[in-house]
């Protein structure tokens, strides 16, 4: 099994790839990002950060059973997750979860059955 992500940094982006537990750097100070997380070549979902890194967004892009989530992490440490609530139906889910002044710092794409972890992009800079 493959798992991949890719990371989209603003306009004219950068794409990396990363393959399973691989290390790969990704562009500082890039907002907004986007991670997409795919599983064998097929794409499970998408999400990312816009708005200075103080919106997170999720969402399910296959009706196949498993929930599509983003993991977040803040400037001050906390952090949080944003989940797609309406699976794979139209529409993502999202919401402002900081200010500019305590951006999101890091994201990781995850998706599987009842909020389990079972595939996930690995953290990324948000």
């Amino acid at each position: 099994m493959r798992i991949t992500a890719r990371i989209l940094a603003g306009a004219g982006s950068a794409v990396l790839a990363l393959a399973c537990a691989a290390a790969v750097a990704a562009p500082a100070n890039a907002s907004p990002n986007s991670l997409t997380l795919k599983v064998d070549n097929v794409q499970l979902g998408h999400g990312g950060d816009t708005t200075g890194a103080t919106y997170i967004y999720a969402c399910d892009d296959r009706a196949d059973g498993l929930g599509v989530r983003m993991h977040y992490l803040l400037r001050n440490g906390a952090g949080g997750t944003v989940g797609d609530a309406n699976g794979s139906a139209a529409g993502c889910g999202g919401r402002t979860v900081t200010s500019a002044s305590n951006p999101a710092v890091e994201m990781e794409l995850c998706a599987g059955v009842n909020s389990a972890d079972t595939y996930c992009t690995g953290w990324w800079p948000a």
